[in-house]
């Protein structure tokens, strides 16, 4: 029985690019959002771990200092004293714990830092709520 070659060998046909440029916008556009999507979160991850960071250095220096200079007056100082970028804005709120009842004595400090920064005009924070007791 002799064999009927139904294809001819001329090349390639335009069926044959017309299909392979589909393809390869197809998963071009895949690939791109999907490196796109890893940067961001990539980026956000490692603004996250620098505002925990920052926060944790100034937790551990108010726990350093003592307790009559716990006031929000630190605010002013915290970019240049711990070298914060400029991307991150602390703030620390300093409420007397017996500011609802005045009968108790004034001897804890409730200090709250937060950390506000951007990443790709979103605007994110990192908030950390601590205790600065008297010592006597």
């Amino acid at each position: 029985m002799k064999k009927i070659n139904w294809k001819q060998n001329k090349g390639i046909s335009t069926i044959d690019i017309v299909v392979a440029i589909i393809i390869l916008t197809l998963f071009v556009g895949v690939i791109g959002s999907l490196y796109y999507q890893i940067a961001y979160h990539n980026a956000a991850i490692r603004m996250n771990a620098m505002a925990v960071n920052y926060a944790v250095k100034i937790a551990e220096n108010i726990d350093k200092i003592t307790y009559e200079e716990v006031q929000e007056t630190l605010n002013d100082t915290l970019k240049t004293e711990f070298e914060i970028k400029e991307a991150f804005n602390p703030t620390i709120q300093v409420e007397n714990y017996n500011e609802e009842d005045l009968s108790k004595e004034d001897i804890i400090k409730k200090v709250t830092i937060r950390i506000d920064y951007n990443i790709m005009d979103e605007s994110r924070s990192y908030e950390i709520i601590k205790l600065k007791i008297k010592e006597i």
